[in-house]
């Protein structure tokens, strides 16, 4: 044990030291051949998981590896193309010139290429929103945003609920919410920095874009914050600036409600600050800290900024280790206590508090999922990893590989970088090995600015070694290349990928929107992220009312069609909407005839009155 701390201690010392003074082991090539390799071993290992998946219905826990299947396969093949083209010696000296000149250009006008990467990204990510996700919040992580910042919008932190819907709460929105004791409040079981900066951008009509706003911004600070490590070196701040702005994951994202480009952003904003290394910023940059712990979940920033703060106990920085601890404890405490606030806040000191409904409070949900991983966790996080690299531009990981081959010669802050990395991954095998939805590895997406900035280490590098190593894979034609297949063939690729996932789900919401009755039932059973289309407005304005037949009682479904009109969008409806089925059908148990019988009285109760919208294909 002493050992193990001793070495963490060497690695993550003090943040001003000085490169080692030694020689480059690895030159771009050779980076370039390993990531060769890592993207043949993704491409094989996603086609040995498709052997092995056969034609077996999907399941939801599955959804990564069946995503890594169909949408990284090709382009694990494409990368290793790239890649394997990129090292040879027959790129001509014509190319290699004309990319030099090229890339100079933009290094040379540093400012105004980092401002066009901005704006490339808030163009193509707020067109996105609307062309590729059709403005929909797939998952309920996205949704349960947009649900709270309903209520911000409103002047509060939860919404009231009627007397009348109150024991229907689980039925009206199963997954992510919370509600009080009594039932007679409700809102996202998420923190809520993330619908706070929705609410915030919605007065000047932003609202829909948050994420792109954000995702631009985080263009524009990871540009600031290779600045402050190499200062004077336009070229490193466009690398920086390109890791975000060229990642598949960072910009189709920005297309989403998820709370993971405000992590991108508030990461970097706290890098920004940290690095300063001065009284301004050490005095702000925890306080950014506790808004990114009040994001979404509370552990992801803790896991980012763990290296750094283990850094300021290892230089002996009492006093300022000291300061950041007092307010990062006093802020997780707070936001630990996020829903006991928010019901003073909303019934005074009188208020009752005690969470019902999914999961609970932090704690509980912690207790419920943590787990010893076993080989299923490992696989997944394989698939997660993998994925991740699959959804970044090829050179900016084969820069990343060249930094961390030559891990010494990397300045010590890059290496708090690569730390920080390692520390949001590991607690992953024990928690959530499998991320659900997500395009590449959401759960990594806070930290795609280190990953950008660990890969303006590679090109410092790379550029370093070209006086005593001249190879045929030169920089520039690196990055030109690298660069302009991801802007021609891997963007293109991946937003198709994206609205065809989407796209049939934001198309049967529309059709269950489009249904004249005051309520509808949905029996999801069988179909993939069918639980997903039961979605309401938290005031509960919105009509046709939508529940979930399987979080209803059959003594509830009585009253419900006695007082109100009722249609039924059954699993049939969904499959020819265009969703999937995610895993065999199973034989008719007791509940489901007994709710099936329900739903026939009320068939029969209301004589037909009310005509069922006929489900068409799109």
């Amino acid at each position: 044990m002493k050992v193990a701390v001793g070495r963490l201690r060497t690695l993550l010392a003090a943040s001003r030291r000085g490169d080692a003074d030694t020689e480059l082991r690895w030159a771009l090539p050779d980076a370039a051949r390993r990531m060769l390799h890592i993207f043949l071993a993704g491409g094989l290992f996603a086609a040995f998981l498709a052997a092995m998946q056969g034609g077996q219905v999907l399941h939801e826990g599955h959804l990564p590896i069946h995503l890594f299947i169909v949408q990284d396969l090709p382009w694990f093949i494409l990368a290793a193309l790239v890649a394997a083209a990129l090292m040879s010696r027959a790129i001509s000296a014509r190319l290699q010139a004309g990319a030099d000149a090229a890339v100079g250009q933009v290094f040379r006008s540093a400012g105004w290429s980092v401002a066009v990467l901005a704006g490339f990204v808030f163009a193509v990510a707020a067109i996105g929103t609307f062309v590729v996700y059709h403005q929909y919040p797939l998952a309920m992580d996205e949704f349960m945003a947009d649900f709270q910042t309903k209520i911000l919008q409103r002047g509060a932190i939860l919404a009231p609920v009627d007397e009348a819907w109150r024991g229907l709460i689980t039925a009206l929105q199963p997954n992510f919410t919370y509600q009080s004791a009594d039932g007679s409040v409700w809102g996202a079981l998420y923190l809520p920095v993330a619908s706070a900066f929705r609410a915030l951008l919605s007065p000047v009509g932003l609202e829909s874009v948050t994420s792109a706003v954000l995702t631009a911004a985080s263009v524009v600070l990871a540009a600031a914050v290779a600045g402050q490590l190499w200062p004077g070196r336009g070229d490193v701040r466009v690398i920086a600036a390109a890791g975000v702005a060229l990642s598949a994951q960072a910009l189709i994202t920005a297309m989403t409600p998820y709370a993971m480009p405000g992590h991108l952003f508030l990461n970097l904003a706290w890098l920004y600050l940290f690095f300063r290394d001065d009284r301004l910023g050490h005095a702000f940059a925890p306080w950014i800290g506790i808004a990114a712990v009040g994001l979404h979940q509370m552990h992801a920033h803790a896991l980012f900024v763990m290296p750094f703060m283990l850094s300021l106990l290892f230089e002996r920085r009492w006093r300022l280790a000291a300061y950041y601890a007092v307010l990062y404890g006093v802020g997780h405490f707070a936001w630990l206590h996020w829903y006991d606030i928010a019901e003073l806040i909303t019934h005074g000191p009188q208020a009752a508090t005690q969470a019902v409904g999914e999961g609970g409070l932090f704690l509980d949900r912690l207790q419920e999922i943590v787990q010893m991983p076993g080989a299923g966790a490992i696989i997944m996080m394989a698939v997660n990893l993998l994925r991740f690299l699959a959804w970044q531009d090829v050179a900016i990981c084969i820069l990343v590989a060249l930094a961390i081959g030559n891990w010494r010669q990397c300045p010590s802050r890059v290496r708090l970088l690569a730390w920080s990395i390692a520390f949001s991954v590991i607690p992953y095998l024990l928690i959530m090995p499998s991320q659900g939805h997500g395009w590449g590895y959401r759960y990594l997406h806070g930290l795609i600015g280190n990953f950008g900035l660990i890969a303006a280490c590679g090109w410092t590098l790379a550029v370093a070694s070209l006086p005593d190593r001249a190879r045929a894979l030169q920089p520039a034609t690196l990055v030109a290349v690298s660069f302009a297949i991801t802007l021609a063939v891997a963007l293109p690729l991946r937003a198709w990928q994206a609205e065809r996932f989407v796209g049939p789900y934001a198309t049967a919401s529309e059709h269950i929107a489009a249904i004249d009755a005051d309520i509808v039932v949905i029996d999801h059973a069988g179909t993939l992220f069918g639980v997903d289309l039961v979605r309401n407005e938290p005031f509960l304005n919105n009509r046709p009312l939508v529940l979930s037949l399987w979080d209803l009682e059959p003594e509830q479904l009585g009253p419900l069609c006695r007082d109100h009109s009722v249609a039924v969008v059954n699993r049939d409806d969904l499959a020819a909407l265009g969703l999937s089925d995610s895993r065999k059908r199973v034989a008719t148990n007791d509940e489901q005839a007994a709710l099936s019988d329900a739903l026939a009285r009320c068939a029969v109760a209301q004589s037909s009155a009310i005509p069922i919208v006929p489900v068409q294909a799109p």
